[in-house]
């Protein structure tokens, strides 16, 4: 693919998140491997860190499952 002409828009890539494979671990593994500009489309909400399928209330602690967002500021 082109860089310059193309765009990966990677969708249901949480399907097996959290509990069999974690959508970190999918970023990670693209790093430094993807020249194309890519978009992933993450079901849930950011209100100061992401909340997978908005099943964490506000006032629940984050736990373990956190998700690496690059280039997003804060």
């Amino acid at each position: 693919m082109d860089p310059g002409r193309a765009f990966v828009f990677l969708t249901r890539g949480t399907i097996f998140a959290p509990a069999a494979y974690r959508v970190s671990a999918l970023l990670e593994q693209m790093m430094g491997k993807t020249q194309v500009p890519s978009v992933l489309f993450y079901p849930g909400s950011w209100s100061g860190s992401l909340n997978y399928m908005s099943l964490r209330s506000d006032e629940e602690p984050l736990g373990s499952y956190r998700v690496k967002i690059y280039g997003r500021e804060s």
